[in-house]
């Protein structure tokens, strides 16, 4: 078994209907579990859920590439694919998007990652911060109000100066995400770059 590839997981024929996922993949215990369960003709509940793995578990899906926290992505894909709201993955749901996303992820592709979802948070929290001190404003601060606008105005100027070196950070995590994907070891430990490897 080569592990879980989402494209093997759902294809979709030419009348527009989706068919099983192949055989290699149905010969894994979760994906067989997760295809089966969905009784319907058409297997929507399938092709949403395999959408949920991509959201949550594919490390350049959407989501995680935006930085955007779990539960972020999980209400993104939730509207992405029309489920109910209180949607919430099951047990085995889980275990396919952390295995899809642990068989994906190498370091350099996490501590990318890593960096988006602090860019991500940072740009959460200044936008919150403005929104804060918007409101203060507008609202006609009064001379108590000072030191709290001074206080918003610093958080955000902090934050503001926090990007450049994050940013540079990410190119750095970026780069050494090429140079580990480029770079394969073959048998007996050599390593194969991928100009070496015939297309």
């Amino acid at each position: 078994m080569n592990g879980l590839e989402l494209d093997w997981m759902l294809t979709i024929d030419e009348t527009g209907m989706p068919k099983a996922p192949t055989l290699k993949q149905l010969l894994d215990r979760d994906v067989s579990l997760l295809y089966t369960r969905d009784k319907s003709p058409n297997k929507e509940m399938y092709i949403k859920e395999v959408g949920i793995i991509y959201y949550l578990g594919d490390p350049k899906g959407p989501c995680l590439q935006e930085g955007l926290s779990e539960k972020e992505a999980l209400k993104k894909a939730i509207e992405n694919f029309d489920l109910p709201k209180n949607y919430q993955p099951d047990i085995l749901v889980w275990k396919l998007i952390k295995r899809y996303y642990n068989q994906k992820a190498g370091a350099g592709m996490e501590a990318v990652l890593n960096i988006k979802r602090g860019i991500h948070n940072v740009a959460l929290a200044a936008s919150k911060l403005n929104e804060l001190l918007n409101d203060k404003l507008s609202d006609g601060a009064s001379l108590e109000d000072v030191p709290v606008v001074i206080g918003y105005m610093k958080q955000i100027n902090d934050l503001a100066n926090q990007f450049p070196n994050t940013i540079k950070a990410l190119n750095v995590a970026e780069e050494n995400l090429l140079y580990e994907q480029e770079n394969v070891a073959g048998r007996g430990g050599v390593e194969i770059t991928s100009s070496m490897i015939e297309e």
